[in-house]
């Protein structure tokens, strides 16, 4: 097709596909369509399977031509690797109970080791006003009332007699 003068080849395609996207297409021409758009997604995902299991093979592939020491090396570091978190969920466990955190509190620890949570719990604790308790319980820093609705005082207590005070400083 020649291009009429004044329009470029460039111009005349896009225009084509502009044409082509207006136009409706037939049901028969949509069915057609998706399914290759289905034939196309299955040869995708036939292809992940297969670089799925050529990744597992190499694995293989590379650990039989390790040498024994290498094999030895990497079983200390995944060791290793286990005996950090289970020492960092430690750690975690000793600061709910030694400030008295709960759940949503622990989100906010932080640390790569033992004693980076640690350090983290004490500088939360003081942000939330918690005290350490030797006896693995932590008070919100106040005492609790023992008199629940008797603003502290004991049950049948009565408080300071106003007059005796009064005569006392009086000289009376």
């Amino acid at each position: 097709m020649t291009a009429p003068a004044g329009e470029t080849a460039e111009n005349v395609e896009t225009q084509e596909v502009l044409d082509e996207g207006t136009k409706e297409l037939s049901v028969d021409d949509l069915k057609k369509e998706l399914e290759k758009v289905r034939k196309e997604a299955a040869s995708h995902r036939v292809k992940a399977r297969e670089n799925a299991e050529a990744k597992t093979e190499l694995e293989k592939i590379r650990q039989s031509q390790m040498s024994d020491l290498e094999k030895a090396q990497a079983r200390v570091k995944e060791l290793e690797e286990k005996d950090s978190a289970r020492a960092i969920d430690a750690a975690i466990e000793i600061a709910k109970a030694k400030y008295g955190f709960e759940e949503d509190d622990v989100e906010f620890l932080h640390g790569s080791n033992a004693e980076e949570i640690a350090a983290s719990a004490e500088k939360l604790s003081k942000r939330l006003g918690k005290k350490e308790d030797p006896n693995g319980q932590a008070s919100a820093g106040q005492n609790p009332n023992l008199f629940p609705g008797t603003r502290g005082k004991p049950v049948g207590s009565t408080g300071p007699d106003h007059n005796a005070i009064l005569r006392q400083q009086l000289g009376h």
